[in-house]
């Protein structure tokens, strides 16, 4: 019932670590934490260059803090 009750007071006490971006329910962030890691990462657990800007936005910056050799790419 708490879960639900969140759908009309707009609370979403689940914050991404890496990305800022807040959620209502704590399985909406899990299964958003994924996308900073996919499968096909190689298993380094590291995020992907160019990765965190996709999807919709809340009006925060992404910053993929590359250093030498980083790259960014939108698909």
């Amino acid at each position: 019932m708490k879960d639900h009750a969140r759908v009309h007071t707009g609370e979403r006490p689940f914050r991404c670590g890496l990305c800022g971006k807040t959620f209502s329910r704590s399985t909406i962030l899990k299964a958003h934490e994924k996308t900073h890691f996919p499968k096909g990462a190689g298993g380094n657990g590291q995020p992907q260059p160019g990765e965190g800007g996709g999807g919709g936005s809340n009006g925060s910056s992404s910053a993929t803090g590359g250093g030498a050799g980083a790259t960014s790419f939108k698909l």
